[in-house]
């Protein structure tokens, strides 16, 4: 019979988190419009499986986050 202590159960599961697969890599998101800087530097990961949620005050950047990951807006607007 095989017994399991604690410390041996977290180190398979710090294991199983450092090998689970990102889904999403968000790194150091930066969006303008115009002169205005409106995201600044967001960076997180979604691994699989994972559900998570994205919140903050009204006029925080929410939308306009998840707008620019789903390539509705682009990131690199102050180049233009």
């Amino acid at each position: 019979m095989y017994s399991m202590t604690r410390k041996s159960l977290r180190h398979i599961l710090e294991s199983k988190e450092e090998k689970a697969m990102a889904m999403l890599e968000v790194r150091d998101l930066q969006v303008y419009y115009g002169m205005i800087h409106a995201i600044k530097g967001i960076s997180f990961d979604v691994n699989q499986g994972e559900v998570i949620a994205l919140i903050g005050a009204n006029g925080a950047g929410k939308t306009t986050t998840l707008h620019t990951i789903c390539l509705l807006y682009t990131s690199d607007a102050a180049d233009e």
